[in-house]
């Protein structure tokens, strides 16, 4: 008897130290993502008045369909065919498939290159066919103060999928939209002039990204004092978190930008990415987010230099701790900070339950169901 009570003293140790609840993130598009263009010409153009509430604008080309959402994920009309969820589907009515041409939380916003509006891109799409590229979707918005129209344009031999909208939410200085859209590009009506901030001291409107099912926001870390400083034997580094740094050394450091390299040898500071060339990703370890500003300043030979910042989940630090790892070859600058705003729901719970959170009155708090059946045992067995 007393070693059938040992065995199920350590079954119910077992059981009890491997519960997950498992998160179940909706991925459906109910209204524009809150960071739905960006900066042109000193005003903020916003696509958001372009979100369709039908769920998708549809393009018919061949024996495909196209289906696109305005800074959100499609709502399909063809079930479970395009089950991934996306900005941009790809029906082929030959052989009944969907492929995915591009994902919602891995997008860059730029001025086209004309500086006659703006471009959003999506990456991280489906493979193709070759296993060489993964597919991506552009969709430019031309600034047209007589039409608002759109076409799909044409696939790079990268495939890359380009769009072309005409509208006049893409003209500078035009102000806030107030219509709604339908999904068919009507033209839309604008009040109130409004003029942008290049320097973009304040946070942006999105700070974070989806995980695990939870929206995690990491606005809480940005610093009112301007900038994250750290400082090596021969630079010091400054960062700001969704916004552009306040410098220290504003004689040297001219271009806005959310990172900054300072050499402390010449005095020469490097702008280290651009505040609206901005894609965010799930950590490579699965253990929080990362956001990556490309456009730095050129490094001289065949790179422009980028900010990658790691946000890693730590539910056991009081403050939050920034730190500049290293340089890698393509010029891009890695820095990790560690902060509970980066730990989803699920994230949290999975840790709770491993035992590794505080604040219980429960003098066991912190020792896992194992080591707790372990020392039943131990009792049982000097009986």
């Amino acid at each position: 008897m007393k070693a059938l009570l040992c065995l199920c003293v350590l079954l119910v140790g077992l059981v009890s130290s491997n519960q997950v609840k498992i998160a179940t993130p909706n991925n459906v598009s109910s209204g524009p993502s809150s960071v739905c263009g960006t900066y042109l010409n000193g005003s903020y153009v916003s696509m958001s008045g372009l979100f369709a509430s039908n769920g998708s604008y549809t393009y018919q080309y061949k024996d495909v369909t196209f289906e696109l959402q305005v800074c959100g994920n499609v709502q399909s009309n063809f079930g479970s065919s395009c089950s991934v969820a996306s900005p941009v589907n790809m029906y082929n009515h030959t052989s009944s498939q969907c492929t995915n041409l591009g994902d919602i939380t891995t997008v860059a916003w730029n001025m086209n290159p004309a500086s006659d509006g703006v471009y959003v891109t999506y990456y991280h799409g489906s493979i193709e066919p070759n296993n060489i590229y993964q597919m991506s979707t552009r969709i430019y918005f031309y600034c047209n103060q007589n039409e608002t129209s759109s076409t799909f344009v044409q696939m790079t031999d990268r495939y890359l999928f380009e769009f072309s909208v005409q509208t006049p939410l893409a003209c500078p200085l035009q102000g806030v939209s107030t219509s709604t859209s339908t999904g068919s590009l009507t033209t839309t009506t604008t009040t109130g002039g409004t003029t942008g901030n290049n320097l973009n001291y304040n946070v942006t409107t999105t700070c974070g990204r989806y995980f695990n099912g939870t929206f995690v926001d990491l606005s809480p870390l940005f610093t009112s004092n301007g900038s994250y400083v750290m400082e090596t034997l021969f630079a010091t580094y400054e960062i700001q978190v969704c916004a552009n740094v306040k410098t220290n050394y504003p004689s040297a450091c001219k271009v806005p930008s959310p990172g900054n390299f300072i050499n402390k040898t010449t005095g020469e500071c490097i702008y280290l990415g651009d505040i609206n060339v901005v894609s965010w990703d799930l950590n490579p370890s699965g253990n929080g987010v990362y956001i990556q500003y490309f456009h730095g300043q050129l490094d001289g030979s065949v790179y422009q230099r980028a900010t990658r910042i790691y946000f890693q989940c730590d539910i056991t630090t009081s403050a939050d701790t920034v730190a500049f790892e290293h340089e890698s070859v393509e010029s891009q600058y890695h820095f990790t900070v560690n902060t509970i705003n980066a730990c989803s729901d699920f994230m949290i719970q999975q840790q709770t339950q491993s035992g590794t959170t505080t604040g219980s009155n429960s003098s066991t708090a912190h020792i896992p169901s194992l080591l707790l059946s372990f020392l039943v045992l131990l009792m049982l067995l000097a009986m």
